[in-house]
């Protein structure tokens, strides 16, 4: 048997799962459309020849110790699902949301065709363990499969395997990371507050709301301001959420969190994996100053958070106290923020469909400890604006998750130029997420 390490992204997530609770990270979906013509023989063969592209998709544990993987060399099948009179699209949407939290195993993938009733495929369903995929991955395994099936030529990927080996962590690299977020986090303390804890935690659920705003303002008013600040997407968003935290709870100095991307090469970049890191970025909010200092910094941690980044997250909050205590502290609440930006609504990577929704609830929230979690996931696009709020907690957490998340879009709105003050900007502003028009 040749095993290698998980990774350190892969430690992170098993880490987070003990401390958040099983459930809170989902499988990664991706599909690929059938053209007319191509057969069931063919469709099988273009999933042999992506597991075998993609090797982490066939990795699975050795024995029963989370420490050690190796690759499976059995084959995948694909699992045939008749329409049985269905819409096409329905039936990938409800297959979706079957799979969405389901264990995979022995290989951490899994492939439904849908076929018409005479056998003819027409569209491919792959589920992906979190664990060896995150989005970006998602998006690659989506267009592979796609060329695939379509026979065009693809670039080489490389060995999960060798990337996992490759990965070992020099003692200075270690003592640099260590050093950057020991000064970075100083002074900070955990949120506290955010969700509010109103029934007991037997009794705590996974909430999630979806929204959808269409037309292109939004985007377009996004793109300016990434122009005016000289910033990504991600640092203005974030930077307008901190701001909106600070008007909530009038916290100034906070950790928000948000995976932070850890390909650093063009092999990995080609090569289906989950690749990300989870970090802290240090909000100081200054309510007389500029938003563009503010989103400036922002852009600043996340540059030297994509540079650092080697360390799993266990390692990381053991010898950055602040940290430590965002995650580890009862009462602590945990507030991650991300934000995607698209040229066009296609998109390999099926987790944020678009459409608006009520509260879904999608099982318990059973974290190790007296721990809330809260995801803010803003997607901006030329036709529309998508917004997925999900909250860990009591089941009415989701209510003031969903506040914020209105709030921060409605400070976002409220910007006149990039020269705006955190105390302009809140003021402009109701707490239910209204614009105020005085």
């Amino acid at each position: 048997m040749d095993a290698f390490p998980l990774t350190a992204e892969q430690r992170s997530m098993l880490f987070l799962d003990g401390i958040f609770g099983p459930g809170i990270f989902h499988n990664v979906s991706f599909g690929a459309a059938v053209p007319e013509g191509v057969d069931r023989e063919a469709v099988q063969a273009a999933i042999a020849a992506l597991t075998s592209r993609h090797e982490g998709l066939l990795s699975r544990s050795v024995g029963p110790s989370p420490f050690l993987q190796t690759i499976s060399g059995e084959p995948v099948e694909a699992i045939p699902r008749k329409l049985d009179g269905h819409d096409v699209e329905d039936e990938f949407d409800r297959l979706r949301s079957e799979l969405h939290n389901v264990h995979l195993t022995p290989a951490r993938v899994r492939f439904d065709v849908i076929e018409e009733e005479s056998g003819n495929p027409l569209q491919v369903l792959g589920t992906v363990a979190h664990l060896v995929s995150d989005g970006y991955s998602g998006s690659l395994l989506g267009n592979d499969l796609s060329a695939l099936i379509e026979g065009r030529p693809l670039e080489s990927a490389g060995s999960f395997p060798d990337i996992a080996r490759s990965r070992a962590v020099s003692d200075r690299e270690a003592a640099a990371e260590i050093a950057h977020w020991q000064r970075a986090a100083d002074g900070t303390s955990p949120l506290t507050g955010i969700l509010r804890r109103t029934a007991p935690r037997s009794a705590w659920v996974r909430n999630q709301v979806d929204r959808e705003v269409p037309g292109g303002d939004d985007h377009r008013r996004l793109r300016a301001l990434v122009q005016a600040c000289g910033a990504t997407p991600f640092a203005v968003l974030a930077a307008v959420t901190a701001v909106a935290v600070w008007r909530r709870s009038g916290r100034s100095d906070f950790l928000l969190h948000t995976p932070v991307s850890t390909r650093r090469d063009a092999v990995q970049r080609a090569t289906a994996g989950n690749f990300v890191m989870d970090r802290p970025l240090t909000c100081r909010v200054d309510p007389a100053e500029p938003l563009s200092a503010l989103v400036g910094r922002v852009q600043s941690q996340v540059w030297r958070a994509a540079r650092y980044a080697r360390l799993g997250v266990p390692e990381l909050l053991c010898a950055v106290p602040e940290y430590g205590a965002a995650l580890l502290e009862d009462g602590a609440d945990y507030l991650q923020v991300h934000v995607d930006v698209q040229s066009a609504d296609a998109t390999g990577v099926l987790s944020s469909p678009g459409g608006s929704t009520g509260v879904r609830t999608l099982g318990p929230f059973a974290p190790a400890h007296d721990l809330t979690v809260a995801t803010l996931r803003f997607r901006f696009s030329e036709t529309r604006l998508f917004t997925r709020t999900f909250s860990g907690g009591s089941p009415d957490a989701i209510r003031d998750a969903e506040e914020l998340c209105s709030e921060a879009m409605a400070i976002f709105r409220a910007i006149g130029q990039h020269t705006d003050t955190a105390k302009e900007l809140a003021g402009r502003v109701d707490r239910s997420g209204t614009p105020n028009h005085r």
